[in-house]
C-alpha cells in the first residue's frame, strides 16, 4: 500500500531564486532523505552523484557545468559536489542584517504565538547568536506580545524561560478564542432571535 522505496518520488529541483541559502538548506534536507529512504545511499559515489545532479534540476546543472575541479574524479564526488553548491549557495552572511531581521519580526494579528516563534526560531540559524538564541527569541515575544496585560505578567515572571512564556501566551490565546465563542449566540438561538 504505498509507494516502494525504488519508485520514490524525489524532491523537487533545487531552486536557484530567491533565498539561496535557504533553498539550498532545504534541498540539501530533502536530497539527503531521499537518498536514504530510496535505498541510494548504499549505491556506488557516482551513482549518488548522478542522482544529485539529475533531481537538482537543469539550472543547477548549469551551475555544476562552471565549477572549477581540482580533478576529474571530483566531479563525480557527492561530498566534492554538494560542497560546491553550499559555497556557491551561501555567500558570505550579514550576520548583522539577519539579527535586524530577527529583531524587527512583529507577529501578524493572525499568528499563532508557536508559529511567530517558530519563524524566529528559522531565523536565529543566520543570527549566530549561539546559547542566547532562546533567551533572545523569549525577549522579542515579550516585546511583541500587543495585549499589555500579558506582557505585564510575563515581565512579572522572575528567570522567564522561552517555554514558560509561550505557555503564556498559549494559553491566553486559546482563552481569547473561547471567550469569543461564548460571546456568539449558537446557530438555535439566531434563529429564535429572527423569528
Amino acid at each position: 500500500y504505498g509507494v516502494r522505496m525504488d519508485q520514490l518520488p524525489p524532491p523537487s529541483a533545487l531552486n536557484l531564486q530567491g533565498n539561496l541559502a535557504e533553498s539550498w538548506q532545504r534541498f540539501k534536507q530533502e536530497f539527503e532523505i531521499f537518498l536514504i529512504a530510496s535505498g541510494i545511499a548504499e549505491k556506488a559515489e557516482k551513482m549518488q552523484a548522478m542522482t544529485f545532479l539529475h533531481v537538482a534540476g537543469p539550472a543547477a546543472l548549469d551551475v555544476y557545468n562552471m565549477f572549477e575541479w581540482e580533478g576529474e574524479e571530483d566531479k563525480e564526488d557527492l561530498s566534492q559536489i554538494m560542497d560546491k553548491f553550499k559555497r556557491y549557495c551561501n555567500p558570505r552572511k550579514n550576520v548583522t542584517y539577519k539579527r535586524h531581521l530577527f529583531n524587527t519580526q512583529n507577529q501578524s494579528q493572525s499568528e499563532s504565538i508557536d508559529a511567530y516563534v517558530t519563524d524566529l526560531k528559522l531565523q536565529t540559524k543566520s543570527c549566530e547568536f549561539g546559547e542566547l538564541c532562546d533567551s533572545l527569541i523569549c525577549d522579542r515575544t515579550v516585546y511583541i506580545i500587543q495585549n499589555d496585560q500579558v506582557r505585564h505578567r510575563l515581565l512579572r515572571e522572575a528567570d522567564l524561560a522561552l517555554a514558560r512564556a509561550i505557555d503564556i501566551c498559549r494559553t491566553t490565546e486559546v482563552s481569547k478564542t473561547q471567550l469569543k465563542s461564548l460571546s456568539e449566540p449558537a446557530p438555535e438561538e439566531r434563529l429564535a432571535y429572527t423569528a
